[in-house]
Formats: structure tokens, sequence, C-alpha cells
């Protein structure tokens, strides 16, 4: 069966969710984007239920076998740096003593994002140096997500060493702490994009939903779960779950199987 080792793997050693946020907002269409309310009821129920939230220094220590974690671990991520961030989630993080892990796009830091714009909306500001520092010194951990956020496996890998490492510099002058993760742009990589950021000194890469294989596997490819605008209570439920990835595993599976028996 082909997913018969990928399930062994699962049950054996769960993933711990790594959920992967971008605009906290209200603008209903853009699909970036969840309402400041439906993130803070997501976090009250992270609290409630008593999960602990950890930071993605702590992860990378588990991975690499350097500490255990507590029970119902689960690490916040962002990518891109709105500045919605920082208006909305960073207050409910605080409210409830968690932590968060952005990874920025470092070349527009104080601009505006006009990639993701949602039809009829305004240009998406970015967060600016002194928010950033801000929010770092609460305890909020800051990443890679290159220079101009581009397709990695696009590039030369001079240009990959340029846009990780010119990224890296920007961040760690803007707080005085060392970062240790990259957020892939787009999701997108591949093994050369592995291997150079293995050489630049990073310890983890981390991807998008389905592509990335498990961390049990390869920590240059750790997934995350993406939570969306019209995800359920009892899908974010579902996501925090270590199976999850697992169920995902099985759905593509049995389209895979459906589509053969079309031929």
């Amino acid at each position: 069966m082909i997913l018969s080792n990928r399930w062994i793997k699962l049950i054996s050693k769960l993933e711990v969710p790594i959920l992967l946020y971008h605009k906290i907002n209200n603008f209903s269409q853009d699909t970036l984007a969840i309402s400041p309310y439906k993130f803070a009821e997501q976090m009250k129920y992270l609290f409630l239920k008593r999960y602990n939230v950890i930071h993605l220094e702590l992860f990378i220590d588990y991975i690499y076998g350097k500490t255990t974690l507590p029970s119902k671990s689960v690490v916040i991520t962002f990518d891109d740096g709105y500045k919605d961030n920082y208006i909305y989630a960073f207050p409910t993080l605080k409210r409830y003593g968690f932590t968060a892990t952005i990874f920025l796009i470092t070349d527009s830091i104080g601009t505006s994002d006009e990639r993701c714009r949602a039809p009829g909306a305004s240009p998406s500001p970015l967060l600016s140096e002194e928010e950033i520092r801000e929010m770092s010194a609460y305890g909020i951990s800051f990443g890679s997500h290159s220079c101009l956020h581009p397709d990695l496996t696009k590039l030369t890998e001079d240009e990959i060493r340029n846009e990780l490492n010119q990224s890296r510099l920007r961040i760690e002058q803007i707080t005085g702490k060392c970062i240790s993760g990259v957020a892939y742009p787009y999701g997108l990589f591949n093994d050369t994009v592995k291997r150079v950021i293995k050489e630049c000194g990073f310890q983890c890469g981390l991807s998008l939903n389905s592509e990335a294989i498990g961390v049990v596997n390869d920590f240059y490819a750790i997934r995350r779960v993406e939570i969306r605008s019209h995800d359920s209570k009892l899908k974010f439920k579902l996501k925090l779950s270590g199976w999850y990835p697992l169920l995902a595993d099985i759905r593509r599976f049995a389209l895979v199987e459906r589509m053969r028996n079309l031929e």
C-alpha cells in the first residue's frame, strides 16, 4: 500500500502541529486573511484546552533530540510579516501569554505588499522595524522568508544564498537575536534549496500543507497546517491534531485511486 510507511511513522510519532497564518483582518474577500474575532476565538480555545504554545526554537531543539516537549504542544507561525499581525494578533497573543514566529520578507519591511492584494483592497502594509523590535522584546521570534519572496527553486545557488543570508542579516540587525528558521516563499523548495539553506547554517525549513514530508524524516521540509478563513471550529480542532496530515494523505490517496479507476 502506498501510504503504509507514512501511516506507521505518524502512528509511532504524531507531528507537533505548526499552524500557519498570514493576515489577520476583516476584509472578507482576502483569501489569506482570517478575522481578528476568529483568530481570538482560536487562541482562546488553545488557552482553555491547555495547549502549550511553544517557541519554534524549542521545537527545533526537540526535533534535533536536545529536549522533550510538554504534552499538547503547538507552534504558531505567520508568513510575510503584515502590519495586522501587530495590530490584531499581537494583543491577542499577549492576552494569553502565547508566543509565535513571524517570517519576514526583509526588503519589504516598512512598506506595503502588492503581491497578494484582494480585489478592491488597498496594498497590505507590512511591519515596521519599530514594531518588529517591540514584538521581539516581548518574545515573538522572527525568521527568514527571503528578501524579495522569489521562487527559490528558480534561482541559482548564489542567488539563494544571497536571499537567505541578507534577510537573516537584516533581521538580526533589527532584533539583536540570531534566527534559525526559513519559511519557503510560496512553500516551494527542492533538494538544491534545502542543501543551500543547510550550508547557510539554518536549522530548519518550513513549507505549507501537503507538499512537505513529516518532520520525522526531514528537518528542511517541515509541514505546516494553514489556517484558512473558511475553517470551521471542528476543522480547526482537527488541524490541531497530529492526525490531520494522515487524514490529508488518505484523502489524496483516495483521489489518486479514483483517477486510476477512470483510466
